[in-house]
């Protein structure tokens, strides 16, 4: 196998796993916004919407991943379609605060 097809292949079980684990909800520590609130802001927050809108999107790019080593000739296009799903998400993130919120 060729180097680039490990690496993308590191990357997929990578986005996997911690996938996996936002999903579930342990990995609420690693979003930036979270460490930034205090006590007060940290009950607020509805961890668990946040884990799994992260989780998702951990999936998502690993299947664009994915594609990259199944596809190579659609490298272009799964680079495309990577930036519109992480423009869609950070729209759809910042429009509606109010369903992160107890």
């Amino acid at each position: 196998m060729a180097w680039n097809v490990v690496l993308a292949l590191f990357f997929v079980l990578l986005l996997i796993v911690l996938g996996v684990q936002s999903y579930r909800g342990k990995l609420t520590r690693l979003m930036a916004d979270y460490l930034a609130q205090n006590a007060q802001g940290k009950k607020q927050l509805d961890e668990k919407f946040l884990g799994k809108i992260q989780g998702g999107l951990a999936f998502i790019f690993a299947g664009l991943a994915g594609g990259y080593i199944l596809f190579p000739k659609l490298q272009t296009f799964l680079l495309l379609a990577q930036i519109i799903v992480l423009f869609v998400f950070i729209l759809y993130l910042n429009s509606t605060p109010k369903k992160f919120k107890n």
